[in-house]
């Protein structure tokens, strides 16, 4: 999953390479790894992973997203 500003423009996220980080850390506290290549995030279920599996890992992945999300709107207001 590449994480990015504008999916049609494809602009990348302030302070780049920093945003996967934070969606990993986000994820982690819900018990599920990623692997983050700075703004790319590498989701490597087992090779024997329930349907179950899948949708907690997909859960914290929109989580971690959704949590980055409103930390970019906080310093968005903040510095406005």
């Amino acid at each position: 999953v590449e994480l990015v500003k504008k999916t049609l423009s494809g602009h990348s996220l302030p302070d780049q390479g920093r945003a996967g980080a934070i969606v990993c850390q986000h994820a982690r506290t819900l018990g599920v790894w990623l692997r983050p290549l700075r703004d790319i995030l590498v989701i490597m279920p087992p090779l024997s992973v329930s349907q179950q599996q899948v949708s907690r890992i997909v859960d914290a992945l929109e989580a971690g997203v959704d949590h980055l999300a409103c930390q970019l709107q906080q310093a968005e207001c903040q510095e406005n």
